[in-house]
C-alpha cells in the first residue's frame, strides 16, 4: 500500500494523502494518523509493504497543529501568520527581525514540526504493537533531503550544504541487537530500495545503482 502524493508504479492500494487531508479531523489532530492506523488494523497481513510519503514538514498542508508548531517558539508575537508554512512566514519576518533572530524562529518552527511527526510515527509503531505485528516487521525511517534554515542565508533545499544532503536513516529490525547500533558511515538513499529487497529475500534489479546495507548492519 502507498500513502503519499506521488505514487510509483506497482502498488496494489494507493491513497492520496492530499485527499485524506481535505477530510481530515479538526485542526489540532494528526491529519492522516487515523486512516493509516485503520489500514494497519484492518488490512495489514504478512507479508505486506507499506510506504508512507509525507512532505508536510517543510510545507504543511494542512498546517502542523499550532500548539506543536510553536512548541519551541519563545514569542508568538513575531509570527505574522501562525499555522502557515514556517518558511513563508519567515520570509516576511526577515526584514523586521534580522537574519539571526529569523533563523532562530524558523528553527523553532521546524523543531516543533519534527516533534509533531515523531508523534505520528510513534502512533503507527504503537498500532503495529497493538496488532501483534511489532516483533516481525522491518521499519525504516528516512528523509530524501534536509532543509537549510537560514544557516547559510538561504531557506529550502537547493544547496549542497550538509544541512541539506545529510539525512537520517533509522532501521528497526528484529534481527538487530536489542541495544541498537549507531553506524557512523555515509550511505546513500539509492541504497534503500536494494536493502529492502535484500531483506525481503527478493532479487535486486540489475538497473539499481545502490547496494544492500545488510552487510553493514551485520545481517548478512
Amino acid at each position: 500500500a502507498f500513502w503519499g502524493d506521488t505514487c510509483p508504479a506497482g502498488f496494489a492500494e494507493v491513497v492520496d494523502l492530499f485527499q485524506v487531508k481535505q477530510v481530515a479531523p479538526a485542526r489540532g489532530q494528526w491529519t492522516y494518523q487515523t486512516p493509516i492506523i485503520d489500514w494497519l488494523a484492518r488490512d495489514a497481513r504478512e507479508p505486506f509493504f507499506l510506504l508512507v510519503h509525507e512532505m508536510d514538514l517543510y510545507d504543511p498542508q494542512p498546517p502542523v497543529p499550532e500548539a506543536d508548531l510553536h512548541r519551541y517558539v519563545a514569542s508568538r508575537d513575531d509570527c505574522t501568520a501562525p499555522g502557515r508554512n514556517p518558511e513563508q512566514s519567515l520570509h516576511e519576518l526577515i526584514p523586521a527581525l534580522g537574519l539571526p533572530e529569523a533563523s532562530e524562529h524558523l528553527i523553532a518552527h521546524y523543531d516543533g514540526a519534527v516533534t509533531y511527526y515523531d508523534g505520528v510515527v510513534a502512533a503507527i509503531l504503537e498500532q503495529l504493537r497493538t496488532s501483534g505485528l511489532s516483533e516481525r516487521p522491518v521499519v525504516m525511517v528516512m528523509s530524501d533531503h534536509g532543509n537549510d534554515l537560514l544557516e547559510h542565508g538561504t531557506m529550502g533545499h537547493g544547496t549542497t550544504f550538509d544541512s541539506v544532503i545529510r539525512v537520517p536513516l533509522i532501521v528497526i529490525d528484529p534481527a538487530l541487537p536489542t541495544g541498537g547500533l549507531q553506524i557512523d558511515r555515509t550511505v546513500q538513499t539509492v541504497d534503500i530500495a536494494p536493502t529492502i529487497l535484500d531483506r525481503a529475500g527478493l532479487p535486486i534489479a540489475h538497473e539499481m545503482t545502490g547496494s544492500s546495507l545488510l552487510p553493514l548492519l551485520g545481517l548478512r
